[in-house]
């Protein structure tokens, strides 16, 4: 895993073989687009840099975080960034609007190496210019509301073909009361944003009922804070 990938960095790094015992909680699907692994890791650096007073600085951090996958520094951060290059270059943006979540984990056949091939599936006609983030940036800088067209996943375009069975199940969540269904990372979770409390436990209650894994969630700031 990328827990144990960190320690043996910051190993290398304070010159000398000290152990630690690293214990993993977490209420999240695992394998799903929600970057689990790459947060894990990140935090194994944030926390072991303390632990072992190493006193990395941000950039030296980032710069280990490059190594361990293109999605560590953004979690070294948190919060709304705008990540960039190969995912170790995070400007943090504001903070997204307040925003309940349904995310539902499709019952659909596991994908080794799932993020190397949908990304190899992709064709130049998948991407944009960088338009869509551009706005969505902007549109968090001026404080207004998202829309559904705020949200551009360029792996939607394959992962119906990649995933068996993700677009019956999409359809199913659809007309379940799902509004703008969107996938997560690299998938196969899907998720729908949502601005009513009340409406988000009944589709997250409607969902489970219907024997779905489904989470309630929702979006929180930089600092914790809603």
């Amino acid at each position: 895993s990328l827990v144990s990938t960190a320690v043996g960095l910051l190993q290398d790094i304070a010159g000398n073989s000290r152990g630690v015992i690293v214990e993993i909680d977490k209420h999240i699907p695992l394998v799903s687009g929600l970057g689990g692994d790459s947060s894990d890791a990140a935090t194994v650096l944030r926390g072991l840099n303390w632990f072992w007073e190493l006193k990395l600085s941000p950039e030296e951090l980032c710069q280990l975080a490059a190594q361990l996958g293109s999605d560590v520094a953004f979690f070294l951060h948190g919060g709304t960034a705008l990540i960039e290059g190969r995912g170790e270059l995070v400007t943090p943006l504001p903070a997204l609007p307040h925003h309940w979540v349904v995310l539902v984990m499709p019952a659909v056949p596991r994908i080794t190496g799932k993020t190397k091939q949908l990304y190899s599936s992709l064709q130049t006609a998948h991407y944009t210019d960088g338009w869509i983030t551009q706005r969505l940036g902007e549109k968090l800088k001026e404080g207004n509301a998202l829309t559904p067209s705020s949200l551009y996943n360029a792996f939607e375009n394959v992962a119906f073909s990649s995933y068996a069975g993700l677009n019956a199940i999409w359809e199913q969540v659809a007309m379940a009361g799902a509004d703008s269904i969107h996938l997560a990372g690299s998938g196969p979770a899907i998720f729908t944003l949502l601005n009513n409390r009340d409406r988000a436990e009944e589709l997250h209650h409607r969902f489970q009922a219907e024997g779905r894994q489904s989470y309630l969630a929702e979006t929180i700031d930089r600092s914790g804070d809603k």
